[in-house]
């Protein structure tokens, strides 16, 4: 295998990283709103998966239907639960930059190995996307990286994924893990776990 090769093979196990890290992370916000809605009452648990399966049902409103539960159950409160509410504002926001981040990886046009007689090094990932958002410079943000930058942003996914999981269980299962402010804490501005959960998630 050439340099240019191996460099393109890296760049390209870096994208499907991110992608299966990512799609980690939407298979626990999944679990947690069927859990969230059998714990609630609903007996037929298919009825649940049906819905957050559905075509409609893509990873932004799948995020507003576990903040709609959050506020049902009144967890998210700034007048009753101030602590909790401020944990899961920085959690949400967690969610919300992984998947600003999956759609330019997935969304992105990407340059992997270009370039011409005299490149020695295609270890850069050039690529652009279309970003209506943006002003000024036009319309086209950059998303030049390496991936060793990407892999970074992986192991932020994955952390993102084991918050997930955690909340999942703390606010599915409040009477046996504690309020959401006695299983979180933040480290230097860093949203962390702070104790092993009391109990375990279902086994599906």
């Amino acid at each position: 295998m050439t340099d240019r090769e191996e460099q393109m093979a890296a760049a390209y196990a870096a994208i499907g990283r991110y992608i299966v890290e990512f799609e980690q992370l939407i298979h626990w916000l999944r679990m947690w709103a069927v859990f969230s809605l059998t714990m609630a009452g609903l007996k037929n648990q298919g009825m649940a998966w049906a819905i957050v399966n559905s075509r409609a049902m893509n990873a932004q409103s799948l995020l507003a239907l576990i903040q709609s539960f959050m506020a049902e159950l009144e967890l998210y409160s700034k007048e009753s639960n101030p602590d909790g509410t401020k944990i899961l504002d920085h959690f949400y926001k967690l969610v919300t930059n992984c998947m600003e981040e999956r759609n330019k990886i997935v969304h992105g046009t990407w340059h992997i190995g270009w370039g011409n007689e005299f490149t020695t090094d295609w270890s850069k990932m050039d690529g652009f996307k279309g970003n209506p958002k943006k002003t000024g410079g036009g319309l086209v943000e950059n998303l030049n990286t390496t991936p060793g930058e990407l892999l970074e942003k992986c192991e932020e996914v994955e952390r993102t994924v084991l918050l997930t999981q955690r909340m999942y269980v703390v606010t599915t299962f409040p009477t046996t893990t504690g309020k959401i402010e006695d299983n979180f804490s933040f480290d230097d501005g860093r949203l962390v776990a702070s104790r092993p959960p009391k109990s375990a998630s279902p086994t599906t």
